[in-house]
């Protein structure tokens, strides 16, 4: 899964869920404001039936001689009706004495076998309870009335379904209008958590092109943020990447150099070597010509070996100092040749020295490997019986070295 496809998701997710959240408890809450302020306005009216009942009663009979004080059933249910009539009211009422036993109900009033509100009143405390009848939602009330005979109960109940009917409501409307936000909320992420982790696709783009050898390649520095600081860091790795690659392939030219050259340089000496052994195998026993060889043997052996040092020399250590020293030019000259004598004499060559110079300051062993180069190409290329022509000279701020066939 790509990085902006899981910050789409954990995005998506998140504001989907807390705006259902939010939704949820902003309706729950415009619920249970409604239902307390519907329940507080239930209570205020049984308050009130029982005041208007205590006040009723007491004036209806405050004539009458006190063992004549009594309140039937008649005129108790008289006065409730005269304050139905009067004040129109949206529940149900009951009116019960203390043993529970009905002085009055309304006709239409919710009976329910449950009735634990009516127990433990006092005249401070009015007792309610929300209960369900016959798949109606409703709040039973219950306080006392202090009437002439003494205290009944007045009980009131009121149909609270419209409003949980309002909540379901509320419900679906937030619902649907949480889906349609939620959908515009998705298609606006998609290009953002493009548009935020476009840097990191470029830079994924950048690391596969180095990756297959495309050495030159950078990250786009677009913005100053963190993505920026990020391009800029993986650009000056790059650098650092290229330069050590170019290193490392410098070095292994270096290398590959060094075998060529060291190959080549290898051929001359060892032609030597194998010609003065053949020669020493092949001839008569003579002490002074096998003695001679076998110091030309030991001189190009050691030969090799200076070779050898000197070649590591040049190609690892850059700055390693010429080993320069004063040689005499025509001796020098002369014992190169000896060391071809074997393969002089096989096609019969005359190599002819000739030299200004008597002395000549150089790296003598430089310049052996140079004239053994020359010398070696010029007997590959020699006719049987020519002649090999070698020459020194002092120019101006120069020594030519030149030879002829």
């Amino acid at each position: 899964m790509k990085f902006w496809h899981k910050i789409y998701l954990f995005s998506v997710l998140l504001f989907s869920v807390s705006i259902s959240f939010v939704g949820l408890m902003l309706v729950r809450s415009l619920h249970n404001s409604m239902l307390g302020k519907e329940i507080e306005k239930s209570i205020a009216e049984e308050k009130i039936l029982a005041h208007e009942l205590e006040m009723d009663t007491f004036y209806s009979n405050w004539h009458l001689p006190q063992e004549s004080k009594e309140v039937s059933g008649r005129s108790l249910n008289q006065i409730i009706e005269d304050y139905i009539d009067a004040t129109p009211v949206e529940g149900y009422y009951q009116v019960l004495n203390m043993d529970n036993e009905i002085l009055y109900t309304d006709f239409n009033f919710p009976k329910s076998t449950e009735q634990q509100e009516l127990e433990k009143l006092t005249s401070e405390r009015v007792h309610y309870i929300l209960r369900e009848v016959e798949n109606k939602k409703y709040v039973y009330i219950c306080g006392l009335a202090n009437i002439l005979t003494g205290q009944v109960k007045v009980y009131y109940a009121k149909e609270l379904t419209p409003i949980y009917q309002t909540m379901q409501r509320q419900y679906g409307y937030f619902i649907r209008l949480d889906i349609f936000i939620c959908v515009v909320f998705s298609i606006f992420m998609v290009f953002i958590s493009r548009f935020v982790t476009k840097p990191i696709e470029n830079l994924v783009n950048s690391t596969k092109k180095i990756a297959i050898g495309n050495y030159s390649e950078r990250a786009e520095v677009t913005s100053k943020d963190e993505f920026s600081v990020l391009a800029t860091q993986f650009n000056h790795m790059a650098n650092t990447i290229e330069e050590k690659i170019g290193e490392l392939e410098e070095s292994n030219s270096q290398k590959e150099a060094f075998i060529n050259n060291f190959t080549h340089e290898l051929k001359t000496p060892l032609t030597s070597i194998i010609g003065y052994a053949d020669f020493i195998r092949t001839s008569r026993y003579d002490e002074k010509l096998f003695f001679e060889a076998a110091d030309y043997i030991y001189n190009e052996g050691k030969h090799l070996e200076k070779i050898a040092f000197k070649m590591m020399d040049l190609i690892y250590s850059k700055t390693q100092p010429l080993n320069l020293e004063t040689i005499e030019v025509i001796s020098f000259f002369n014992d190169i040749r000896k060391s071809f004598y074997r393969r002089i004499q096989d096609k019969n060559l005359e190599v002819i020295i000739k030299g200004e110079l008597s002395q000549l300051t150089a790296d003598p062993i430089l310049l052996k490997m140079l004239i053994n180069n020359f010398i070696d190409n010029a007997i590959k290329a020699s006719n049987e019986g020519g002649k090999i022509y070698m020459e020194v000279k002092n120019g101006q701020d120069e020594i030519t070295l030149s030879g002829m066939m």
